[in-house]
């Protein structure tokens, strides 16, 4: 089962660590179809060995732009809209 980021795993407690989980979950989700569909169309074309390392290199730098240009600001809008509602629903308790 995969480790949640918490103080308790030292693997993940540090920054840098830390952008292994993020940037590896968008690794996760974009990697499979692009990945196998490019390893098999080019490998006549360019050396398989620059071919795998050029493919993970190429989807660990997507990775990060999802997760600067896409997660991330996502996230900042999911969590003012749920203070926005949680603030509503202590307002309307009170």
């Amino acid at each position: 089962m995969p480790s949640l980021p918490t103080s308790s795993n030292p693997s993940i407690a540090n920054p840098e660590g830390a952008w292994y989980f993020i940037a590896g979950l968008a690794l996760y989700l974009t990697h499979y179809v692009v990945g196998t569909t490019v390893i098999n169309r080019l490998p006549d074309v360019v050396d398989p060995r620059l071919l795998v390392v050029g493919v993970i290199g190429g989807f660990l730098v997507l990775s990060w732009l999802v997760h600067q240009f896409v997660e991330r600001p996502v996230a900042s809008w999911l969590k003012r809209g749920l203070d926005t509602s949680f603030a509503r629903l202590r307002n309307a308790g009170a």
